[in-house]
């Protein structure tokens, strides 16, 4: 930690000083954790990376570490000495002056900064070394700060990602990003703007929401006769942060007017350049007074944004692609529908061509059949009438000529 440095040299070069160590509580265990350490001879001085360079030392802060625990006091030019003393680095330091201040914040002890010298330290060195004790405790505390925010933002730009490789769902993933900002900033509302730039009909509308639950929702469609602003900064893409909208700022009346209806203090808008037709934005807004949007903050949400934007194009590929690939398969079934009529076509003709070449056949056997049946039923008559000649031939002849010649 360059803080922690930068006061361990000041010890070092300023003070009559054995060693200055500076420790802090590690969150699970609770034991002391060495962040920086000095140790000084007549000669020069070198930093301490490790407590194995100073086991007594760290065992006797661990002993007085309960008491100052308990009445969160400092420990001022207290005589000691320290047994073993060929295991010190320096063994003139086996008697020494001892002192120790806790690094206290918001009433809780987060470590300790102990010091051995030869010498007594004066009221006003003392006083010094309670105000750098302080000052290093708020240190500690805003690195820690910074580091958890900034685990915090790395989480959620993991989480955002995760979603977009795994979910192609845009919806989810809007809803997780708003909420996760909120929540992660602790501001009072953050919501997705869209602007969809219709020729005939453009609307700009607000989709997704996480907000205060004592707030009034502000989900829907705003008149564009109000959102002339805030339509050409999402043409424009630009980034807006505003501390105070009652101070000056770019907004334009009817703006500051839907803000102030819905008590909204302070605004900051990202917009969202994706390559998609519809034009976004992420809009976070305090509506308690005056809220700082620091460039920490502000890259954060750039980040979240730059993520966004890709989930939005993936989505959007995602959607191409299926409509491609259902139209395809409309298509392939419109085929396949058309062959399978095709092949019934086919069937009934090859079917119609059986029947026809068939019925000619039974044609052509009936007109042979027919023919001689025509020929014999049309003599029939002249036969029967040249049979009943010849009957009657025969009994005239029997008739006449009785016996035979």
């Amino acid at each position: 930690m360059f803080t922690l440095q930068l006061f361990r040299e000041t010890f070092s070069q300023y003070l009559d000083i054995g060693f200055v160590c500076i420790w802090t509580f590690e969150d699970q265990t609770k034991q002391l954790q060495l962040q920086a350490g000095v140790h000084c001879t007549d000669i020069t001085c070198s930093a301490l990376s490790d407590t194995q360079d100073f086991p007594e030392h760290i065992a006797l802060v661990n002993n007085i570490i309960g008491l100052m625990i308990q009445n969160h006091q400092a420990i001022f030019n207290e005589e000691l000495s320290i047994n073993h003393s060929d295991k010190l680095i320096d063994s003139t330091f086996s008697i020494s002056q001892f002192s120790a201040y806790p690094l206290i914040v918001e009433q809780q002890i987060i470590g300790i900064m102990a010091l051995f010298s030869k010498q007594l330290f004066t009221e006003p060195t003392h006083n010094l070394l309670n105000w750098i004790a302080n000052n290093i405790a708020v240190a500690i505390d805003r690195i820690w700060a910074r580091e958890e925010l900034f685990s915090r933002r790395e989480a959620l730009l993991l989480r955002l990602a995760s979603q977009i490789h795994s979910s192609l769902n845009l919806d989810m993933i809007l809803e997780t990003a708003v909420s996760e900002i909120r929540s992660l900033l602790q501001i009072d509302r953050c919501y997705f703007l869209c602007y969809l730039p219709h020729p005939s009909q453009p609307s700009l509308t607000i989709t997704y929401e996480a907000r205060n639950p004592n707030l009034a929702s502000m989900l829907g469609s705003i008149p564009l006769q109000k959102s002339t602003f805030l339509t050409q900064t999402l043409l424009s893409q630009e980034l807006i942060c505003i501390e105070n909208i009652n101070r000056k700022s770019p907004l334009d009346y009817d703006m500051q007017e839907l803000l102030t209806e819905f008590g909204i203090t302070s605004q900051l808008m990202l917009p969202v350049k994706s390559n998609s037709a519809e034009i976004g934005a992420i809009v976070c807004s305090h509506c308690s007074g005056d809220h700082v949007w620091n460039n920490s903050k502000i890259s954060l949400l750039q980040a979240v944004c730059d993520q966004l934007a890709i989930a939005i194009d993936h989505a959007q590929l995602y959607t191409q692609s299926r409509a491609a690939t259902l139209e395809a398969q409309t298509q392939a079934e419109k085929l396949t529908e058309t062959l399978h009529k095709l092949q019934q076509t086919q069937s009934q003709l090859i079917q119609n061509e059986k029947m026809s070449s068939l019925g000619q056949l039974v044609a052509g056997v009936a007109h042979e059949i027919n023919n001689p049946v025509s020929f014999i039923h049309g003599n029939l008559t002249y036969a029967n009438e040249y049979f009943q000649e010849m009957l009657t031939l025969l009994h005239l002849y029997q008739q006449h000529y009785p016996q035979l010649l």
